[in-house]
């Protein structure tokens, strides 16, 4: 799959998955909210050598969710 970067953007609250180094977007996931899949306050973004993306939050959200890579595709 060739290396990955994500961003997320927190006026959006939204996960950003781009190939490296052309930027090229691949997918994002999220909304503003406290729910699975949703965003309050994203911090950090990382990924593992599967590809599964962790997010981690601060301030009200204090929380780590897991995104698992499915069927060959990006983490959803």
């Amino acid at each position: 799959m060739g290396r990955l970067a994500s961003t997320s953007v927190f006026l959006f609250a939204r996960v950003t998955l781009m190939r490296a180094p052309d930027g090229e977007v691949l997918g994002t996931t999220g909304h503003y909210g406290r729910n699975s899949g949703q965003f309050h306050h994203v911090h950090e973004v990382v990924s593992d050598s599967d590809g599964n993306l962790c997010t981690g939050e601060v301030e009200t959200g204090k929380r780590v969710q897991k995104f698992v890579r499915v069927r060959g595709n990006p983490a959803r």
